[in-house]
């Protein structure tokens, strides 16, 4: 008798379980696939087309030219589920395949063999668990030879796979009846074991050959079904997620994977080796907090950016050699790649608990969804849709601007020029970054992995290195004698990091390079300030394009030697200028004093709280130095200044007040107070009075003896006040 009820219960368990859902079939349709000639070519194979389709009239498609399209055959049987949330059910391809008219031949120009796909398929293979506790394969659609309902020839990788609803669709309402347009778009097609084996070509294995989508017209279907092999009938499944992260909930995003660093088919503008490339890269996503995060495609705003660079250590530098334009998600994927996936997006308009995303190469470079990285806040993580590239003209919050189209291929993608990949003596990271508005671990969110570029004789060729590590690539200069990551006013406008690198030289010199990375700053950095007190040579400062005019312009003077923004714009790819999120900047000089714990002041760009100058602890020449734990206090603020260095005893005074001089100086401290192991540490309060805000005031400190007279002089240190 227990058997029995727990069979009835089962089996009426399982019957809700298939109402939830609504299987489809495909009746037709189109398949346009962008194949990369470039990449063929270089491997000696030859692509035959034969399309029996137009290409689309969305600009989207229209800039990925050359495509080929074919028409989908009506005895497709490819069947798939809708869920009761209203979309496409993760994991929910049933079996079938979608089969085209026309195709394409693959020939392999070294041996003559040749592989036929003219109407060929595309079919699924069973994945073995869609929920908690398992890690299913994301790949797991194949195009094969025609009737080959197991081969897998290419894989295709990263498949983004949606529907759109009829008038009054399920997902409307509750007319399953209503016809749907189902998507599997954005997917990297891949050679797999069998075409490679098919050419004799093992080195083939994992080439990506093109980019493509597939859109189909769908009817409900009324015959048998079952669930695939393994899949589990009872996953929960999620709708809407919140548009802010609940209270005590945790809101994080972590960058899971990073891979497949290549340059895109094409993309290279000039002669090697005074041209430039355009580079792409894999990166997936991973939903490690416990809310479900929104991830809508533009022109809607609640969706994640990604920030992809490139960087170069040699000789002592780490320097930024190549950046992205800020690329926009538009689709999350339910995969369990980082851990289960617990929450799937049945439409992928949100990143599920537990769930992981993946852009593949094409995805990632496609210039349909880069916009100018200028339009995001870096600190909020924010991209506001009114009046941004893509709305263009009229502003009406709509889309109009799709990027550069035809054989434009470079532009808006991570651009390098040949020039710095091609020494073999140095170290080469890529990193890509997400931002993700209300995210509250910022750290997992970026990371870097080593490869080699090498020049093939038509385009740049790279093969990993270390597996990702997590962090700023910054963090990982091997040379850094000193690293440090500071906040402006205790996290209230983002982090800087800086990183200084001192060698000797011999004969009484110091190397010193800095490199500078605004990490999510919105406000920008503007100026970096070393003190010096005394001679330097050879300056030094490298920023990420190679216009002169727009560079930050050197001052030695007063003790310090200060690298700031001119305020010269000029258009590039390669944003210089002001250091944006996510840019980095190098300076460097030789000096004749070894290194000492010192302070840096880098100015800020744009007002703000917190104000106008940060300081940073970092190396410099160890002379008298003056310094100031808090760079632009408000009045009524506490804050200690340090003269460091010295003999005997010290003082201080003021130099000028917002550029008027005073004479003979001001001086705060007479007669000389004695210094402590060398150092003389003062605290101070400013008055509570209005008329000290917005003053710019110098101090100067002096190494003396008890009756005053100087042995040296420090640099000059500045005050911004600002507001309360």
């Amino acid at each position: 008798m227990r058997l029995l009820i727990v069979a009835v219960l089962t089996l009426v368990s399982f019957q809700e379980a298939l109402a939830q859902f609504q299987v489809h079939k495909v009746d037709g349709g189109r398949i346009a696939i962008t194949f990369f000639d470039e990449v063929y070519e270089d491997l000696d194979l030859a692509i035959e087309t034969f399309s029996t389709a137009e290409i689309g009239t969305t600009l989207e498609e229209e800039m990925l030219i050359p495509t080929a399209a074919f028409m989908i055959d009506g005895s497709s049987d490819l069947l798939f589920l809708s869920s009761h949330a209203g979309g496409f059910q993760p994991y929910g391809v049933l079996g079938g395949a979608v089969r085209s008219i026309g195709g394409f031949v693959v020939t392999d120009l070294r041996s003559g063999n040749s592989v036929d796909f003219l109407n060929f398929d595309i079919h699924p293979t069973p994945v073995f668990s869609d929920g908690p506790g398992g890690e299913p394969d994301p790949d797991y659609l194949y195009i094969a030879q025609a009737g080959d309902d197991m081969g897998k020839d290419f894989e295709l990788c990263y498949v983004k796979i949606s529907w759109l609803p009829g008038d009054g669709g399920y997902g409307q309402g509750e007319d399953h009846e209503a016809p749907m347009e189902f998507r599997m778009k954005a997917w990297d097609m891949n050679i797999g074991a069998d075409l490679a084996a098919k050419l004799r070509r093992p080195d083939l294995l994992g080439v990506t050959l093109g980019y493509g989508k597939v859109e189909m017209d769908t009817s409900v279907y009324e015959g048998p079904w079952d669930y695939p092999r393994g899949q589990k009938p009872f996953t929960p499944f999620s709708g809407e997620p919140p548009a802010e992260s609940p209270d005590g909930n945790v809101l994080d995003v972590k960058l899971g994977i990073l891979s497949s660093y290549q340059q895109k088919s094409g993309a290279h503008q000039g002669s090697f080796p005074n041209g430039i490339a355009g580079m792409t890269m894999s990166t997936t996503s991973c939903n490690v907090g416990d809310s479900n995060v929104p991830w809508h495609a533009p022109m809607s705003e609640g969706h994640p950016g990604i920030s992809m660079a490139m960087y170069r250590e040699m000789d002592g530098r780490f320097e930024q050699i190549g950046v992205s334009w800020m690329k926009h998600g538009f689709f999350a994927l339910s995969n369990s790649q980082c851990t289960p996936c617990q929450s799937p997006s049945p439409q992928g308009n949100f990143l599920g608990k537990g769930c992981s995303d993946t852009y593949g190469t094409s995805n990632n470079a496609d210039p349909f969804y880069l916009g100018p990285r200028d339009e995001w806040n870096g600190f909020t993580n924010r991209w506001t849709a009114w009046g941004s590239y893509f709305d263009g003209t009229p502003v009406d919050g709509q889309r109009d601007e799709f990027g550069p189209g035809g054989n434009d291929l470079v532009s808006h993608r991570l651009t390098v020029d040949d020039q710095d990949m091609i020494p073999t003596n140095a170290t080469y990271y890529y990193e890509a970054m997400y931002l993700v508005v209300n995210d509250q671990l910022i750290n997992n969110n970026i990371g870097s992995r080593t490869t080699v570029p090498n020049w093939n004789g038509s385009r740049w060729l790279f093969s990993n290195g270390s597996a990702l590590v997590e962090g700023p690539a910054l963090m990982r200069w091997s040379d850094a004698d000193q690293i440090t990551t500071k906040s402006l006013g205790g996290h209230a406008d983002g982090s800087a990091i800086l990183a200084v690198d001192v060698t000797a030289l011999g004969q009484g010199k110091w190397r010193y390079e800095y490199a500078l990375m605004n990490w999510n700053m919105d406000r920008k950095l503007r100026s970096f300030s070393v003190p010096v007190c005394g001679p330097v040579s050879d300056l030094y400062f490298h920023d990420m394009d190679s216009i002169s005019q727009n560079n930050w312009q050197a001052d030695v003077s007063g003790g310090n030697i200060t690298w700031e923004f001119n305020d010269v714009v000029v258009g590039a790819d390669k944003e210089a200028g002001a250091l944006s999120f996510n840019f980095l900047s190098n300076f460097g000089f030789t000096a004749s004093a070894p290194p000492g714990d010192r302070q840096a002041i880098v100015g800020i760009h744009e007002p703000g709280p917190g104000g106008d100058f940060m300081g940073i602890d970092m190396l410099a020449p160890s002379c008298l130095n003056l310094s100031v734990d808090m760079p632009s206090p408000a009045i009524g603020d506490a804050f200690t200044m340090s003269l460091v260095d010295g003999t005997s005893h010290g003082a201080l005074a003021v130099l000028d007040v917002s550029g008027i001089a005073i004479s003979p100086p001001l001086l705060l401290v007479w007669p000389p107070l004695p210094l402590v192991g060398g150092d003389l540490h003062l605290p101070v309060t400013l008055p509570n009075d209005p008329l000290l805000q917005g003053l710019d005031i110098g101090f100067v400190g002096a190494d003396t003896n008890a009756a005053g007279g100087v042995f040296r002089i420090s640099n000059v240190m500045r005050l911004d006040i600002r507001d309360a």
